[in-house]
């Protein structure tokens, strides 16, 4: 496995792990140590902020798909706490809420993507959809509109 073929290797160069994690997280998106292991190739090879924040997202797709629905909130809030310029758990967040008809939560979270402009500074890992189309969509779906009228939250309205 790919993992052990990395704990044998060492320290001794950070940067060769990192093809080899990503093929494992790939193969199996699940394994939260393929996670962790990823993230940790990444900070030895001094590259840590990113991506880390790209496995932590990861993490929280996969515990949704799992059904898993603590476990994805908590880590798409990490996320959204390890970058707070990146839209994307905002985005997976408000979606999770709209798809169990919790469109007041889905507005409220979703009224804060549109205040967010694609990073200048981040250059991997970006979901053009999200800062394209995503929250509109998101507002528009039914029900939401309706919660979005009801709360207040105009910034999402005046961003259509």
């Amino acid at each position: 496995m790919a993992i052990a073929a990395i704990s044998e290797a060492g320290d001794a160069d950070c940067t060769k792990s990192l093809p080899v994690m990503s093929e494992a997280l790939a193969r199996a998106p699940e394994s939260r140590r393929h996670v962790f292991c990823l993230a940790q190739s990444c900070r030895d090879a001094g590259r840590m902020d990113e991506e880390a924040w790209s496995a932590r997202l990861r993490e929280a797709r996969c515990c949704r798909r799992r059904g898993d629905d603590g476990a994805f909130l908590r880590s798409a809030l990490a996320a959204c706490g390890q970058r707070p310029h990146r839209a994307e758990p905002l985005h997976h967040v408000a979606r999770y809420h709209r798809e169990r008809g919790l469109n007041v939560a889905a507005a409220m979270v979703a009224g804060e993507g549109p205040a967010l402009d694609c990073p200048a500074d981040d250059k991997r890992f970006i979901d053009g959809f999200v800062y394209r189309w995503g929250f509109a969509r998101s507002c528009r779906a039914p029900g939401t509109m309706a919660a979005i009228r009801r709360g207040g939250h105009g910034r999402m309205l005046e961003n259509q």
